[in-house]
């Protein structure tokens, strides 16, 4: 048939032969908001969203003033955020705007801030864990039972897990004892475990 789209040989690759499998827990990426309503966070992520926050405070950064040939006739025009002035005869701008405006950030949003600070307290109290950098798994403690189970889970095969005496274990109990190895942090009043 002519004109047909070939068919993408790499559609028919089995999921199971996926060489880059997603990691375990919940990925955000820098743009997406992170809470304390998740199950998982990983400490990479935090630290990424803190920089994309960051990343939009105003500049203040003042560019030098041109000497130019108008100065004694033409009134100069100064920009109310970054401060810099300008010609209106050498340097024409729409409505007088600043023509360093694409410089500008947007100012953050109330709750942009206020995740922002949550974020830094967390990223503070996470630089106790020597590798926080490079990636630290915090569980929410109300999940960290179903997290202390899959644990075990990836430990041991799977065929020997729904056998006894896997299938009566007291997971609280173990869960307790495993939360032992970990440190807490606390995100806006939510407990989360992390080693």
């Amino acid at each position: 048939m002519i004109g047909a789209i070939p068919e993408d040989p790499f559609d028919r690759i089995p999921a199971e032969w996926n060489f880059y499998p997603e990691p375990k827990g919940t990925t955000v990426s820098d743009t997406d908001e992170i809470t304390n309503y998740e199950d998982i966070l990983d400490s990479r992520d935090i630290i990424a969203r803190i920089e994309y926050l960051e990343s939009f405070t105003l500049t203040t950064e003042h560019h030098e003033d041109v000497d130019c040939d108008h100065s004694d006739v033409v009134a100069r025009t100064t920009c109310g955020t970054c401060e810099s002035s300008w010609c209106s005869v050498c340097t024409p701008t729409p409505s007088a705007r600043c023509p360093f405006e694409y410089e500008h950030a947007e100012p953050l949003t109330e709750e942009e801030e206020g995740e922002l600070t949550l974020l830094r307290e967390v990223a503070k109290q996470g630089e106790t864990f020597s590798d926080w950098t490079d990636g630290v798994t915090l569980v929410r403690y109300s999940y960290f039972e179903r997290y202390a189970q899959e644990y075990a889970d990836d430990m041991i095969p799977s065929d020997v897990t729904v056998s006894w005496p896997f299938t009566c274990i007291d997971w609280e109990q173990a869960a307790r004892e495993m939360q032992m190895d970990y440190t807490t942090i606390e995100f806006d009043g939510i407990d989360y475990y992390g080693r």
